[in-house]
């Protein structure tokens, strides 16, 4: 498959996503704390691309080759899940390679040295070690910045879109403590394991 091919079929699964029917809407904030193994608050370091042979349609066991970014998040806090301070590897589909970049409209922006707060989930890939993916794509990704000596949290692709409690899309930048309580409300009403 050349680099053509997988930019038509890698932006066609974006765009076309799951054949439900019902148009798109951003998750609530309780449904991004819920449908994540951790929340954490880190920096970017060490991303590279490389391509891989992944099975493209599991009915038939048709394998492509398909780009993915591989970066490190070194966390700093944890307001989700447990893995300490830790580096965590991350991957997302779409990269550079052979001169050529394949990007997913559904994908965030990441750039080595930002600071971020994400929503993460588990590969469940089968290596060694845990391998992780931002939980919502663009929607699971908030940019971390400091204005007037108080850090804030934003949005980049929405453009500057961030969530009130009820979940909207909103634009501008909100205090990461406000994040912060958002989080840890949704993390406290999550209904818990039954241990009958």
């Amino acid at each position: 498959m050349n680099a053509i091919t997988a930019l038509i079929i890698l932006t066609g699964l974006a765009v076309a996503g799951p054949s439900s029917g019902q148009a798109h809407r951003s998750p609530t904030m309780a449904e991004l704390v819920g449908e994540s193994d951790r929340v954490v608050i880190g920096s970017i370091r060490d991303m590279h691309a490389q391509v891989e042979t992944v099975t493209i349609n599991s009915s038939t066991g048709r394998q492509g080759k398909i780009p993915f970014t591989y970066f490190t998040l070194v966390p700093s806090e944890a307001l989700k899940g447990v893995g300490g301070t830790a580096p965590v590897t991350m991957r997302m589909i779409g990269g550079s390679f052979d001169g050529y970049a394949v990007v997913t409209v559904d994908q965030p922006r990441l750039h080595t040295g930002e600071r971020v707060l994400l929503f993460i989930r588990e590969l469940a890939i089968g290596t060694s070690a845990p391998v992780y993916q931002i939980k919502g794509g663009r929607v699971g990704k908030f940019g971390i910045r400091t204005e007037n000596g108080a850090d804030v949290v934003y949005r980049d692709r929405v453009p500057n879109a961030h969530l009130n409690a009820a979940g909207v899309p909103e634009t501008g930048a909100i205090p990461l403590s406000v994040l912060r309580s958002l989080v840890a409300t949704a993390v406290g009403n999550q209904p818990t394991e039954s241990t009958e």
